[in-house]
């Protein structure tokens, strides 16, 4: 500090603060560069603490040097090979002559997809294939078996069989990266995975626009009225937990949509080939599930629109089992259904995501009893919980006129029961809906002049807890809106011309005037069963609607 700043007697103990600390950093900077500096030692400490300090800064230059020539040379690596690849692809582009449009298109969908982050999957890590098997088992049962079990099928193929959990993981599944705007699967593609969505957004639309599906129709059936045009096709959005291109599963198909990613997505693929090697070792799952294939492939190709804008996707594994004969669900529902009633020591417990409810003793009987009758299925819900379903068919048939026709009552050894609904019945086995509203047309309806044409169709499913059980049930119920068109359109007119104009006492809120229509209904008798009948009636729907209602049940009688 007492060193002259120049000839001057100006030293450094003299001089402003900010000049004191620029020599300082100055000084600093000098010890690890060749840099020169005016403040030099004076004695031997001052001489010995900067040659300690020339070593430290000689350290961590060097050190500051490598990592940044490192950095730089990996960058450089990185690029040589991106940029290697788009001129080879400039290169192959105008050697085949590809127009130049075209190959602008497909050069910036190059750089664009080069620069996303998609999520590691295991073919990127070739590390892993150093560890003992033993190890990468463990490794994949870890990463697919929470996934696997969420499945109702795999689920229960878990229940049977503890080590086919760990065989599908280690030797059939693998985790995919999508980056957005890219392909899963196209139409007129083999399927050969189903995929399970671990994150991201898809967006799912059918293009080949047939309802007998990517196999043909196995009944050879030919219904025109069943071809569905391209405005009839929703787009459908899948969030993750969601499973997809289940059918290749059951049956060789090939895609009739496109199944896009809306940004980046990590999906799990279930390697078909490599899973059906897997079931080799396990012919007694094999076995059972070749009935849950049969009715599987038979909702997927029948000319029923129920699943015509989603066939690519999932169905619903409780709308497949009650397509299957009873006995043959019955495996599948039990096992299920006995893992939610006592303590369990598979494989299955390791790795299933939550923890189970326990069903009292009670209701594991009334369960079996509606099981053994089909009256309803078992499966895992959204929740992972045990989910009993029920399956309805509903028909919403219409006049030229406008009424509906109405079950109104139940006739049993002469006695009346008010049952005012519109025709409906639960599936039978290998029974799609659309079969169903037909049998109830041609069996349990009466005798209608005309031709019934179908309409539009509409889903709704209802959740909601038993109390009785103690459990979620789930009512899948599908409306088919139906008209009956008479054979001659002189008809049309004549019938609409001989109904009676609403009277005003048609509102759900009038009560007592119920009375007012009721004696000019006009009853339509059905014989069921010996000293059984039911009773049926066109009703407009204002009249359905108020006859309907609790409080109107004494003046219906």
């Amino acid at each position: 500090l007492d060193m002259k700043i120049s000839s001057g007697a100006l030293t450094y103990r003299s001089a402003t603060p900010k000049f004191q600390y620029l020599t300082a950093l100055h000084w600093a900077f000098t010890q690890m560069t060749p840099g020169s500096m005016s403040v030099v030692p004076q004695n031997s400490i001052e001489r010995g603490w900067n040659v300690c300090c020339l070593v430290i800064g000689l350290f961590v230059s060097a050190l500051l040097i490598s990592q940044l020539s490192a950095k730089m040379v990996r960058v450089q690596t990185i690029n040589h090979d991106r940029l290697q690849q788009i001129d080879m692809l400039g290169r192959f582009l105008n050697e085949q002559d590809v127009p130049r449009t075209l190959a602008q298109r497909i050069r910036r969908q190059v750089r664009e997809r080069a620069s996303v982050k998609k999520p590691l999957t295991i073919q990127d890590l070739p590390s892993l294939s150093l560890l003992p098997t033993s190890l990468r088992q463990e490794l994949s049962s870890s990463i697919f078996a929470r996934t696997v079990v969420t499945n109702s099928v795999f689920y229960t193929w878990s229940l049977l069989e503890d080590a086919i959990l760990e065989d599908l993981s280690f030797r059939a599944l693998e985790v995919e990266a999508f980056s957005r705007s890219d392909d899963i699967f196209v139409p007129m593609q083999e399927a050969k995975k189903t995929y399970f969505l671990r994150g991201g957004l898809l967006r799912y639309r059918r293009e080949i626009f047939s309802t007998r599906g990517g196999q043909g129709d196995e009944h050879g059936e030919d219904d025109d009225d069943n071809v569905i045009s391209i405005n009839d096709s929703p787009e459908v959005h899948l969030a993750p937990k969601a499973w997809m291109s289940t059918i290749a599963l059951w049956c060789n198909w090939t895609y009739v949509g496109t199944l896009h990613a809306e940004e980046t997505c990590e999906l799990v693929a279930i390697n078909i080939e490599n899973m059906l090697e897997v079931l080799d070792r396990y012919p007694h799952i094999v076995n059972i599930c070749i009935s849950y294939a049969s009715a599987y492939s038979l909702l997927a190709t029948t000319s029923d629109t129920e699943h015509n804008s989603h066939v690519d996707l999932d169905l619903v594994p409780s709308r497949v089992l009650m397509a299957m004969p009873i006995k043959d669900r019955l495996t599948f529902c039990h096992d299920i259904l006995q893992s939610f009633c006592g303590p369990q020591t598979s494989v299955v417990d390791q790795y299933f995501p939550v923890r189970r409810h326990r069903l009292s003793s009670s209701a594991r009987c009334r369960l079996e009893e509606e099981l053994n009758a089909g009256k309803c299925v078992v499966t895992l819900g959204a929740d992972l919980q045990l989910l009993r379903t029920v399956v309805l068919c509903v028909l919403e048939i219409t006049n030229p006129s406008g009424h509906l026709l109405v079950q109104i009552a139940s006739v049993k050894k002469g006695e009346l029961t008010p049952d005012v609904v519109l025709p409906a019945t639960k599936l039978r086995e290998r029974e799609s809906t659309k079969k169903a509203a037909q049998r109830i047309i041609d069996t349990e309806l009466p005798s209608l002049d005309g031709a019934m044409h179908f309409d539009t169709m509409h889903e709704e499913e209802k959740e909601m807890k038993s109390k009785q059980l103690g459990i979620r049930t789930a009512y899948l119920k599908t409306l088919y809106c139906v008209r009956l068109l008479p054979d001659d359109l002189s008809q049309v007119v004549a019938h609409h011309n001989n109904q009676e104009e609403p009277t005003a006492s048609l509102g759900l809120e009038d009560g007592p005037p119920t009375k007012t229509f009721l004696p000019r209904i006009k009853v339509i008798e059905v014989e069921r069963d010996e000293d059984k009948f039911q009773l049926y009636a066109w009703l407009r729907r204002e009249e359905f609607q108020q006859l309907a209602s609790p409080h109107h049940e004494e003046d219906f009688k």
